[in-house]
């Protein structure tokens, strides 16, 4: 174990949801009813005001997110320069949701949008015959300007369901031992 407390999902109040680490969840709240709060940070409210409308959201820099996801250098090392992300989403009987990445520079952009479509081709090849996977593909839609790289997915009911499906039939790993 790499020493870091493992993160925790804390209910603030009807329709808030904290995650994070056990401090973090700590200070949450010690400052739910006043204090230092993200609201000052204009950087990130910034960010969180050009959201879509949603009933879910999440914002923050990209290094910080990585810092804690054990990725690997390796693995890090290939991914274009991104500094901020934010995502929204409505969740209802379907999904749709919308994915923001804000990189260094536009190279760093046109880097990332060629990694998202060399996905979507991989994809395309793996999944070519099943209509689950062809159906999902459908859904996303690549974006974006200059700095910024934008992904989108509208899932309907129907696409649910085939992906659900889908997932049933899938072998399940054994259980690790306890």
């Amino acid at each position: 174990m790499s020493g870091q407390a493992a993160p925790g999902l804390l209910f603030l109040e009807p329709g808030l949801v904290a995650v994070g680490s056990p401090a973090l969840l700590h200070r949450a709240i010690d400052l739910k009813d006043g204090g230092d709060s993200v609201t000052t940070n204009d950087a990130i409210m910034r960010r969180v005001r050009d959201l879509e409308n949603g009933n879910v959201w999440a914002v923050g820099r990209f290094d910080a997110l990585t810092a804690r996801a054990n990725l690997g250098q390796g693995m890090m090392g290939q991914l274009p320069a991104i500094t901020w992300f934010s995502a929204s989403g409505q969740v209802d009987a379907g999904i749709r949701a919308q994915l923001k990445a804000e990189t260094r520079d536009d190279e760093s952009a046109n880097a990332l949008r060629d990694l998202v479509r060399g996905f979507f081709a991989l994809a395309k090849l793996q999944g070519g015959s099943r209509p689950e996977v062809q159906s999902l593909l459908q859904t996303l839609q690549l974006g974006g300007t200059g700095q910024t790289v934008t992904l989108a997915l509208d899932l309907s009911p129907q696409t649910l369901d085939l992906l659900t499906n889908s997932m049933r039939q899938l072998p399940r790993p054994p259980r690790p031992p306890r």
